[in-house]
C-alpha cells in the first residue's frame, strides 16, 4: 500500500514538474541555441552582396531618414545604374515630401524593373473559418496594409519582421493571403 502512494506521489510530482517546466518556458533558451547550432550553417557573406546602409556619419549630415527629400534617393538610383540587379529599400516611402523631387523619384522607379521598395502590414487578430467549417483563431489576420506612395510603378514586399524572445530573428513568413475592402485578393510577398 505504501508502494502504491509513493509511486501516485512521483507521478503526481512528475506531472507537477512538466507542467512548471512547459508553462514557464525553462528550457527555450537552451532550444533556441539547439536550434541555431542545428540550423546556422557559419558562412561568410555573399560579395555579389553590397548592403548600403544610413550610419550615424549620414543621419549627422541629412537628419532623420524619414524627413530626407526624395532627391538624395533619386541620386543614390543614378549612381547605382543598371548595376544592381535588384535594388531593395528596406524603407517605408510613405506620403509625400517634396512634390517635384516625389515625382521624380517615381519616375525613375517606373523605369526600372530591379527596385522593390517596402510595405508593411498591419495585424490583427480574428476569428476565422477554415474550408472544413472550423472556428480557428487567426493571429496574422492582415487588418491593412501600408503601401508606399509610388506602389502603382514598383514591386512591393512587406517589411514585417517577427524576432524570438532573445531578439533573434529566427522565422520568416513568406508570403500572405490579403482581400482588401473592395474584396480584391492578392498574395503578398516578404521583401
Amino acid at each position: 500500500m505504501k508502494d502504491k502512494f509513493i509511486r501516485i506521489f512521483e507521478s503526481i510530482a512528475a506531472g507537477l514538474l512538466c507542467f512548471v517546466i512547459t508553462y514557464f518556458s525553462v528550457f527555450s533558451s537552451l532550444d533556441s541555441l539547439y536550434q541555431d547550432k542545428l540550423y546556422q550553417i557559419p558562412r561568410g557573406m555573399n560579395q555579389k552582396i553590397k548592403i548600403i546602409s544610413i550610419d550615424e556619419k549620414t543621419l549627422a549630415e541629412y537628419g532623420p531618414f524619414n524627413t530626407w527629400d526624395r532627391s538624395i534617393y533619386n541620386s543614390l538610383l543614378e549612381k547605382l545604374g543598371d548595376y544592381p540587379s535588384v535594388i531593395a529599400f528596406d524603407i517605408m516611402f510613405m506620403g509625400n515630401m517634396n512634390e517635384e523631387s516625389d515625382t521624380d523619384f517615381r519616375n525613375s522607379i517606373e523605369g526600372m524593373d530591379n527596385v522593390i521598395v517596402g510595405s508593411h502590414l498591419m495585424f490583427d487578430t480574428e476569428l476565422e473559418y477554415d474550408e472544413k467549417g472550423n472556428l480557428n483563431i487567426n493571429k496574422y489576420h492582415v487588418k491593412d496594409i501600408e503601401i508606399p506612395y509610388m506602389a502603382d510603378v514598383v514591386t512591393t514586399g512587406f517589411t514585417n519582421v517577427s524576432t524570438d524572445e532573445d531578439s533573434v530573428v529566427r522565422h520568416v513568413i513568406p508570403g500572405i493571403e490579403y482581400t482588401d475592402s473592395e474584396g480584391k485578393f492578392s498574395i503578398i510577398s516578404n521583401l
